[in-house]
């Protein structure tokens, strides 16, 4: 499809945007947010429940989760320098203040947000949204860190649904990550699986109208100084339908390249879709598919990308996990958990462990599934979250609606 016949289609039927594609900004009121933490354990992240407005649910966050987003920035401060000091730079400086500038007016809400996050935690905003911009930033300057990638499994068929990613970033995460539960009055209310100082919505996430997605990293050599992904993917969340969901990544002043799983638990359905600043490719899930954090799909395979990152981990996951599903006509969710536990190829495997002179590890795993009169296929829908990795068995529902 061509990218201006898709966009035309999306976005005429994305009733939650605006004639942006997004939420404007200082939709509702600021409050005092109600908000209540429940502590991690063995098997389950903490959890941080809020209902207020959207700087109110950065500020809860910031009150509840500073010390330790200072924590991972300060393990990652080697790496952040030159991200940051390209955001101050004579040549860095308007390309962020341009991205910036992009947001706020596309992506109002998710700025709301980040700002109530810096005031909670006690630390400069600009600090958080050149994290929020580290993969466009990257692209600018031609650096990426190398961390590992994640790996996505959904299969569709007349019977049910189910999507499977393995999330995988730097090893300073691990451990630290939690579990958003936000309602912000008048949009549906979500449930995310958040990274210090990274913005729900770019790890897997559902909301309490059964849209569900996860998101992979794309190493493009393409990028633009537009609205970094991660304010899409947190505005997505409050999507009604899976269609507003996609307009809403899919929005034509987006800065970076990206693949989504949306799918939809009420009618059991998913879509994969890839993109860059230039182009997009939407295909519905038919059977199984398979992804990693390479551009795969019919006119985006060869569109440019950061060829070593691909071929040191990307490819040999996605032959990983396409050896031990393809072969299967229906796969359960017993096969999916097994072959998204494997060590196979490490410290590249799709099941990661953070290893010696390596920088990235598994930190989490979701899993959603809908079947023919199945709870998950009807409100209150609901996630499953392992925390650490896969194989470690770790795992804890939580609902949302």
């Amino acid at each position: 499809m061509k990218r201006r016949d898709f966009l035309k289609a999306t976005l005429a039927g994305a009733a939650l945007a605006t004639t942006t594609g997004v939420l404007p900004a200082r939709l509702f009121a600021a409050t005092r947010p109600n908000k209540e933490l429940q502590p991690g354990t063995a098997s389950a992240w903490p959890k941080l429940r809020v209902r207020g407005s959207h700087r109110g649910v950065g500020e809860a966050i910031g009150e509840a989760f500073g010390p330790t987003t200072q924590e991972a920035l300060k393990t990652r401060a080697k790496w952040f320098k030159p991200l940051y000091e390209f955001s101050t730079s004579k040549d860095g400086r308007p390309i962020v203040d341009e991205m910036l500038a992009k947001a706020r007016l596309h992506a109002g809400a998710a700025v709301e947000e980040l700002e109530g996050w810096a005031a909670g935690a006690g630390m400069e905003f600009r600090q958080l949204f050149v994290l929020n911009c580290k993969s466009e930033i990257e692209a600018f300057i031609d650096s990426r860190c190398g961390c590992a990638g994640c790996t996505t499994v959904a299969f569709a068929d007349d019977d049910g649904l189910l999507v499977w990613h393995n999330e995988d970033g730097h090893k300073a995460y691990q451990g630290k990550m939690f579990v958003l539960d936000a309602a912000v009055p008048g949009v549906p209310r979500a449930v995310g699986l958040v990274y210090p100082g990274i913005m729900a919505g770019n790890a897997p996430w559902v909301n309490d109208q059964g849209i569900v997605m996860t998101t992979n990293y794309i190493p493009s050599a393409k990028v633009h100084a537009g609205i970094p992904r991660y304010f899409l993917d947190r505005m997505a969340m409050e999507a009604r339908t899976a269609e507003d969901a996609i307009a809403i990544v899919c929005h034509p002043e987006r800065a970076y390249a990206f693949h989504h799983i949306v799918a939809d638990l009420k009618t059991r359905r998913a879509w994969t879709i890839e993109g860059n600043p230039d182009k997009i490719s939407q295909r519905e899930v038919k059977g199984l598919v398979l992804h990693t954090n390479h551009l795969r799909w019919e006119g985006m395979k060869d569109e440019p990308q950061f060829e070593k990152y691909i071929k040191l981990s990307s490819m040999p996951r996605l032959a990983s996990v396409t050896k031990d599903l393809a072969g299967i006509a229906a796969p359960r969710r017993e096969d999916v958990i097994k072959a998204v536990s494997t060590h196979e190829g490490a410290p590249y495997s799709v099941c990661r462990h953070p290893a010696k002179g390596s920088s990235g590890a598994t930190l989490g795993a979701a899993l959603f599934e809908a079947t023919k009169g199945a709870p998950q296929g009807a409100a209150p829908f609901a996630v499953e979250y392992w925390k650490g990795q896969p194989c470690l068995g770790k795992v804890a529902t939580y609902p949302v609606g």
